[in-house]
């Protein structure tokens, strides 16, 4: 991830995520800990009145982010924008920014940014979801993915942007949320594991 920053020319912090030690409610241990972790780091944002960027440390910056960055992000400056998704699974959009819809949800949080005048919003809304029991009908705890979709469901005013094509992708790499496969419970495979991961990515399996 290191590497990737460097490359991409981006400056960021690095935030050591929570490792919860009960579901409360979640489908998965990782799912809890990855929406605290978000939750954690909105709050930071929000002490500092920041748009706030997360980036998730499987995500690939696409060769010429650099380059382009500055005038995507200008142009999305230049929209009332609440919050955006540089990097997403959406596969019907036109090139460039465009809005999403509210009732579009959007699968994965690997590159996300928040206004800082929504981040505040957002927070109080994912706090809600910690008090309701799971599935309820305004939101439990749930996938922070399915969190931050359902808020945008409820509250249209936070307005919605995505690129395309995405400015990054997912890596391949040990999943802290899904139910780990039996070579990354096992730390004397997780290394082959690691290797085939970056040989399938290579070779663009």
């Amino acid at each position: 991830m290191e590497r990737q920053l460097r490359r991409a020319g981006v400056t960021a912090s690095f935030f050591p995520a929570i490792k919860p030690a009960e579901l409360q409610g979640f489908p998965s241990i990782g799912a809890h800990g990855c929406f605290m972790s978000h939750l954690a780091v909105l709050k930071e944002g929000q002490r500092c009145h920041q748009h706030v960027m997360i980036i998730e440390d499987d995500l690939d910056f696409v060769d010429d982010f650099q380059s382009r960055w500055g005038d995507i992000f200008a142009d999305l400056e230049a929209q009332p924008w609440s919050i955006f998704y540089p990097a997403h699974f959406i596969e019907t959009l036109p090139a460039g920014i465009s809005e999403v819809a509210p009732g579009t949800g959007v699968m994965c949080t690997h590159f996300m940014m928040f206004h800082r005048d929504a981040v505040a919003e957002i927070i109080g809304g994912l706090e809600l979801m910690l008090q309701r029991p799971p599935g309820h009908s305004d939101g439990g705890p749930m996938h922070v993915d399915g969190a931050y979709s359902t808020l945008r469901a409820q509250r249209p005013s936070l307005r919605t942007f995505a690129y395309s094509p995405a400015l990054g992708t997912q890596r391949s790499s040990r999943s802290d949320i899904a139910d780990l496969k039996f070579y990354d419970r096992m730390a004397a495979l997780r290394p082959t594991a690691r290797i085939f991961r970056e040989l399938k990515r290579s070779l663009g399996l």
